[in-house]
């Protein structure tokens, strides 16, 4: 390979036009919003689905319970307000 085949890149702060500095900077901007956000996701609590973890709550009742206590899981999760959600589990658990 010749020396004429050779492509010399210049250092990236080397280059000192406006445009550059503006795309440097997004770019700067764009990946600190990232990490900010995986750092939001990577601390937040895990979620499951609610018809699954009630499907798999039902599973360990006898199937003639079965009805009243998906209606009742069912109340608790479209709960308007936590108290009310609150209110509708200990009524799960007394029933």
């Amino acid at each position: 390979m010749g020396e004429d085949t050779i492509v010399r890149f210049r250092k990236p702060d080397s280059v000192r036009d406006g445009l550059t500095e503006l795309l440097r900077e997004g770019a700067q901007r764009l990946l600190k919003q990232a990490v900010q956000a995986e750092e939001k996701f990577l601390a937040a609590r895990a979620q499951r689905c609610w018809v699954h973890k009630s499907g798999n709550a039902l599973n360990y009742l006898p199937r003639s319970l079965q009805g009243k206590a998906k209606g009742m899981l069912h109340e608790i999760w479209m709960a308007p307000t936590r108290s009310r959600a609150r209110a509708g589990f200990d009524q799960f658990l007394e029933a």
